[in-house]
């Protein structure tokens, strides 16, 4: 079988190189050539266009950065939906909205063709290079099983129920990852600020009650190598994250209040950190903060 794939960003090109195996081949686009060029090789092509995809793959792998990129994709004067001869499948792995999934997969199956939409909830790049994300998928579930095998070549796969479920799941994974960095970050902050280093407080909490995976994972990774890890979203492309969920909430009636409460101080930290500073970066901007106060005040 030919797969296309479609967005070859940090996550989506080690996936577009794990799904070259037992004979099926990789046919890859992205807006940037030159981020498809630099993982082309036995068994995986470049692709001149999204239309091109559509031709010639019978399973399509999507990883776009936001609803409007997805609708360009699937609806644009050269998408998925402009080729008549589609008939395949799209597996949807990009952040956005379960409305637009459920809209997608209404327009998709209308037309004869398969649609799923999916999410990779963590890991990050490291694991996708692995091809041991944690993927979850959901819509029919006749074509989730027709599909797996080739799926489960990115990692494990679960089945998550009717359309939009997975988008739901991921948007509320990341909730939680924003909700615990923040918080995460202050709490470091204050030990910091009353005397504790930031090396100590990583490794005391490694096997603690409150530890996350934005503790270890991130600021842990920070302490022991002066860097975030690779691949970490910009506080810019997180505050889109941010709002999938208020959104979410607002849909559905729901009292939001520490999303929204994040989602503010993410946004008050790109304007210090910069907007493309990783999102991580929130526990820079509140040890910036510390430092900012005269020690005078800090001591009351």
């Amino acid at each position: 079988m030919k797969i296309g794939t479609i967005g070859i960003g940090g996550m989506g090109a080690p996936m577009a190189q794990n799904l070259v195996q037992d004979g099926d081949s990789v046919l890859a686009f992205d807006i940037a050539p030159e981020k498809v060029d630099a993982i082309t090789g036995p068994g995986l092509e470049r692709a001149e266009s999204v239309t091109q995809i559509a031709q010639d793959c019978g399973l399509i792998i999507l990883m776009t950065p936001d609803d409007k990129a997805l609708r360009d994709v699937m609806y644009g004067d050269t998408g998925i939906l402009s080729v008549v001869s589609f008939t395949g499948c799209v597996v949807d792995l990009s952040t956005t909205s379960e409305i637009l999934a459920r809209e997608i997969g209404a327009a998709v199956t209308a037309r004869g063709a398969g649609y799923l939409d999916g999410a990779v909830i963590g890991g990050g790049v490291n694991k996708a290079r692995k091809g041991t994300s944690p993927v979850i998928v959901s819509g029919d579930e006749t074509l989730f099983e027709k599909y797996k095998p080739k799926l489960e070549r990115l990692g494990s796969v679960d089945y998550a129920g009717e359309q939009g479920n997975a988008k739901i799941e991921k948007i509320c994974n990341n909730l939680l990852l924003g909700i615990n960095t923040v918080s995460g970050a202050e709490a470091l902050s204050i030990g910091e600020a009353a005397g504790l280093t930031l090396e100590d407080m990583t490794r005391w909490l490694d096997d603690s009650s409150g530890n996350t995976a934005a503790l270890q994972g991130m600021f842990g990774h920070f302490v022991q190598n002066g860097t975030f890890p690779e691949g970490i979203a910009s506080l810019k492309f997180y505050d889109k994250d941010m709002s999938l969920g208020c959104d979410l909430a607002e849909r559905n009636a729901f009292p939001a209040h520490f999303t929204h409460l994040t989602r503010q101080i993410f946004a008050t930290a790109a304007q210090v950190e910069g907007a493309d500073a990783p999102f991580a970066s929130i526990l820079t901007y509140y040890r910036a903060m510390q430092h900012a106060v005269p020690e005078d005040d800090r001591r009351g």
